[in-house]
């Protein structure tokens, strides 16, 4: 999976493209989770995710969990299917 992850002071924007699955949860959870070491924000930036799956709102709530305890966590631009699994799940509430 291909993401991009942009550090502006203690705000860490992470970028995921293509989906969010069983196959690119593994790959990307634990960089991911380094990539928060001192920030007290993360912004999940969902504008190229067109895919997002259980595993990937899993992702997501360990990522909130871990920035619960050193910051804030939002999502922006989450669209098309991400943006409607978000709204039902609730997940949309949360962030």
């Amino acid at each position: 999976m291909d993401y991009s992850v942009e550090k502006t002071g203690q705000t860490v924007t992470i970028k995921p493209q293509g989906a969010l699955n069983a196959i690119t949860v593994p790959e990307v959870e634990d960089a991911f989770m380094a990539e928060l070491d001192g920030a007290a924000e993360l912004v999940m930036d969902l504008s190229e995710l067109e895919n997002i799956s259980s595993m990937g709102l899993r992702l997501l709530l360990t990522l909130y969990r871990r920035m619960e305890k050193q910051g804030a966590m939002r999502i922006e631009n989450a669209q098309g299917n991400v943006a409607e699994v978000l709204e039902m799940t609730g997940f949309a509430a949360v962030f």
